[in-house]
């Protein structure tokens, strides 16, 4: 009983930890260090103490899918907080779904955040750049609940 409690209580802070940070994104651009990094400390001293080191490899693959790219060319530069974020929910992906909950993930974030582009951003009035954050998260949670 206390594990599907456990699981339940997890899922809604992890769900209300994604509203906050999707509506942060959409308000300010910009994902708080005070919601971001704790919960990347968190997730990784989680994989970790659970025996699987090897789901921070996601951690690290998908920070470098977003800073990478800004070392490059400016032009190519993400936010800071989506590669922080990127701590947090690579290795959650990783953990779920093993490469291919990953994979669907990061994909998913990227297809999210354009469709952001192309519909409801003229709405949003996204002078400021286009926020990365919220199709991050929605990807992350559709790989988990994809590869559950």
């Amino acid at each position: 009983m206390w594990g599907y409690l456990w699981d339940a209580v997890v899922l809604t802070v992890a769900l209300v930890w994604s509203v906050a940070l999707t509506v942060t994104d959409l308000r300010e651009r910009r994902l708080p260090d005070s919601l971001s990094l704790p919960a990347a400390a968190v997730v990784w001293l989680w994989c970790i103490l659970d025996g699987r080191p090897w789901a921070l490899t996601g951690a690290l693959a998908w920070w470098a899918l977003c800073a990478v790219p800004g070392m490059i060319s400016p032009r190519l530069r993400i936010g800071g907080g989506d590669a922080k974020l990127s701590l947090s929910l690579g290795a959650v992906a990783a953990v779920s779904g093993g490469p291919v909950g990953w994979w669907i993930a990061v994909a998913m974030s990227s297809v999210i955040t354009l469709c952001l582009a192309v519909v409801p951003c003229a709405a949003l009035r996204c002078r400021a750049g286009l926020p990365h954050g919220p199709g991050m998260l929605t990807g992350t949670w559709f790989g988990v609940l994809l590869t559950m």
